[in-house]
């Protein structure tokens, strides 16, 4: 890895542990029955669109395989999906399984696709954004157990 790679790299890595950061705080605030606290934490990670953006769109000066693409386009197109669900069309999409599904497979999808770009920065950011990632998935598996959402 070259120096002019590292910031890159690394920007790619906090990006995936602050998603699973905000994501499990968010999940805490759905387990507490905090709904403003929820909205703004979703809001805060509707942000990080910019810097996948802008990620995806550098890619090709690293000459990044296909699967980094992919990770990335992933994230970009779940967090449209949240934006249009939730905050903009504010549809009550949970309960209907022909959209929930989907949505549940694409965020897991997503998320755990941001370990692969944060590997790029190095083991130990792997490793925090396995970790992370995978606290992420406990806690949405219980609030989707406490709370039915």
């Amino acid at each position: 890895m070259s120096l002019d790679e590292y910031p890159y790299n690394l920007t790619g890595a906090l990006l995936a542990v602050w998603n699973n950061i905000i994501l499990a705080a968010l999940f805490i605030a759905r387990l507490y029955k905090r709904p403003q606290t929820e909205y703004l934490l979703g809001v805060l990670f509707l942000f990080s669109f910019f810097p996948a953006l802008f990620l995806l769109i550098k890619a090709h000066v690293f000459n990044r395989p296909f699967i980094y693409y992919l990770q990335l386009i992933l994230l970009c197109l779940f967090i449209i999906l949240e934006f249009l669900l939730d905050y903009s069309l504010k549809i009550d999409f949970r309960k209907n399984k022909i959209i929930a599904i989907p949505y549940v497979a694409l965020f897991y999808a997503a998320l755990g696709g941001m370990i692969g770009v944060a590997s790029y920065a190095g083991m130990r950011w792997l490793i925090l954004s396995a970790v992370t990632f995978l606290l992420v998935v406990f806690l949405s598996i219980l609030a989707n157990i406490k709370t039915g959402l």
